[in-house]
Parts: C-alpha cells; sequence; structure tokens
C-alpha cells in the first residue's frame, strides 16, 4: 500500500441501509422502539438501497456522501435521500 492510497478512485459503490427495522422484526426492541423505527426509516423488506456511480471521489469525500445520505428526514419514510 503506497501513501497515496487512501484518494483511490471509487466508480462503482452499492450501499445497503437497513436502519433500526432490522431490531424491530427480530423482538429485539420494545413495541413503542419498533413503532418508532417503522415510521422513520421503513420495514426490512424494504431495506435502502442505492448504486453511487462517482467519476473521481476520494474516499474521504465518499465516506461523507454516504453518511450525509443516511440521515433520518422526518418527511419521508426512507432516510436515504438522493
Amino acid at each position: 500500500m503506497g501513501k497515496n492510497d487512501v484518494n483511490q478512485i471509487a466508480d462503482n459503490v452499492r450501499v445497503v441501509h437497513a436502519g433500526c427495522g432490522v431490531n424491530a422484526l427480530s423482538g429485539l426492541q420494545s413495541r413503542i422502539n419498533s413503532m418508532y423505527c417503522s415510521l422513520l426509516v421503513g420495514l426490512i423488506s424494504a431495506a435502502h438501497q442505492a448504486i453511487l456511480r462517482l467519476s473521481s471521489v476520494s474516499c474521504h469525500n465518499l465516506i461523507d456522501v454516504v453518511v450525509g445520505k443516511l440521515r433520518p428526514n422526518r418527511h419521508w419514510r426512507h432516510s436515504l435521500r438522493w
């Protein structure tokens, strides 16, 4: 690994985000928490998926993009905002 490995280019990245619905469906959370989570991120059966096609994004910038898109949006059931 060289010193410039951090700045490698990512051309195609798949992001899958299930949210807290995973725990809600497996019975690991209380009913109230399960209902709250399902309102925020939807059900696990509709796990959030996205394919990012990036021409030239460094690994640090890619992390910023992904984290920014996974923030919950209270006006929409899904947490990915594209």
